[in-house]
C-alpha cells in the first residue's frame, strides 16, 4: 500500500510539473503547433509531400528545449530562439546541416534519430508523412 501511495505520489508531482511548463509555454507565445514546409522554390521528395503539423506543445513537455533548438546557449530567451529552418536552409541533397537532415539525420537533434534512440516507434509516413492512400483508409475505418 505505501508503494502505490509512493507511485501516485510521484505521478501527481510529474503531471503538476508538466501543467506548469505547459502553461509557461502558453504564457509566453511559443507555439503549440508548427507547421515545417519544404522550402520555396524546392522540390519535394515526394510529390504527395506537403507539409507537417509538428506538435510543439507535446514535444516541450517531453525534452528540454535545447535537444532540437541546439544553437541555442543558457543566456537565450526562450522567446527568441529561431525556428529551425533559420538555420537549417540547405536544400541540396542531404547536406548534414541542411533543411531534409535536421528532421532525418543521425545527430540527436533530428526527429528520427530522437524517436530511434529513446524506442518510440515512428513512421515517417504514417506519422509525419501520411500518405494520402493511407489516410482514406484511416479515415474509412473510423
Amino acid at each position: 500500500m505505501e508503494r502505490r501511495f509512493k507511485l501516485s505520489l510521484t505521478t501527481l508531482a510529474t503531471l503538476a510539473a508538466l501543467l506548469a511548463l505547459v502553461a509557461t509555454l502558453w504564457a509566453q507565445g511559443i507555439p503549440s503547433q508548427v507547421t515545417i514546409t519544404t522550402p520555396e522554390g524546392v522540390k519535394p521528395r515526394s510529390t504527395w509531400i506537403k507539409k507537417v503539423q509538428f506538435d510543439h506543445e507535446t514535444h516541450s513537455g517531453v525534452t528540454e528545449c535545447r535537444t532540437c533548438h541546439h544553437m541555442e546557449d543558457e543566456s537565450t530567451n526562450q522567446e527568441s530562439f529561431v525556428p529551425c529552418r533559420e538555420c537549417h536552409a540547405e536544400t541540396k541533397g542531404n547536406d548534414p546541416s541542411g533543411f531534409y537532415m535536421a528532421w532525418h539525420g543521425k545527430t540527436d537533434a533530428s526527429c528520427v534519430s530522437c524517436h530511434r534512440n529513446n524506442d518510440m516507434s515512428v513512421s515517417c509516413t504514417t506519422t509525419c508523412h501520411p500518405h494520402p492512400k493511407q489516410a482514406k483508409k484511416a479515415a474509412a475505418k473510423k
